[in-house]
Order: structure tokens, then C-alpha cells, then sequence
């Protein structure tokens, strides 16, 4: 079985009342089990696609495994994006956006997926992305 990373991403987004880091960890857990021992109040991750229905898309049945059980266990979750995600094709459903409690994305969403995180009331937060 592949090892999916939990934090890939090394980037800084900068926003009016806030800013995120989020750091390349290269922390792997191959096993959906060994996910679930961790508790994480937090936790940050990426996607390959948002559907225009808001499913959440991604390459491996592992990885969205993986996410889902650290999704389940944790308090908020925090999805990191850029805009060419939404309407991105890939093969593998595993939650909606709407479970998450906050999106970051350098630019507004499609209307579709705009009226979606409405309706669910998490945040999404435009970011200006610097460069490292």
C-alpha cells in the first residue's frame, strides 16, 4: 500500500486578519488505522479536484481514506487550494466540501461550489499568494 503524506504543501497564503503557513511535515502513514490513533485539532490538506457538486476528488482510494479518518477525528479542518482545483477530474470521491469548516483558495470559487459553501456556512478566505 502507498503511504499518503498528511502535510505536502509548503506555502504561505496572506490574508487581511490572518495568515497560514503550511509546512512540509513529511509525516506518512501508509495505514488508515494508524490515522486513527492520531487526534489533530487542525488538521490542513489538499485535494486533487472539487467537483462542481462539491465532492471532494483525489487520485488513490488510500489517501481518501486516510483524509477521511483524519477528518473524523479531528475538531475543524482546514482545506488549502488553488482555483484550478474546482472542476478538476479525478477518479476517486471522498467527502464534500462542505464538511470542512474552512477553505483558503487564491481566488473565488465557481458559483455552483460558491452557493454550496453558503448553504454548509464554513469560511472560505481569498488569499494572495506570496512568493517564498
Amino acid at each position: 500500500m502507498r503511504a499518503a503524506f498528511i502535510f505536502h504543501l509548503t506555502t504561505l497564503f496572506r490574508h487581511p486578519s490572518r495568515l497560514l503557513v503550511v509546512l512540509t511535515l513529511g509525516l506518512a502513514i501508509s495505514e488508515p488505522a494508524l490515522a486513527a490513533n492520531n487526534r489533530c485539532n487542525e488538521p490542513i490538506f489538499g485535494v486533487a479536484g472539487v467537483d462542481m457538486d462539491g465532492a471532494l476528488l483525489d487520485f488513490s482510494d488510500e489517501e481518501v481514506q486516510i483524509r477521511r479518518v483524519i477528518l473524523d477525528n479531528c475538531r475543524e479542518s482546514l482545506l488549502v487550494l488553488d482555483h484550478e482545483k474546482f472542476g478538476r477530474v479525478a477518479h476517486v470521491r471522498g467527502g464534500q466540501i462542505q464538511e470542512v469548516v474552512t477553505v483558503f483558495c487564491d481566488q473565488a470559487p465557481p458559483s455552483e461550489i460558491s452557493q454550496i459553501i453558503i448553504d454548509s456556512e464554513a469560511e472560505f478566505v481569498v488569499c494572495d499568494k506570496e512568493l517564498m
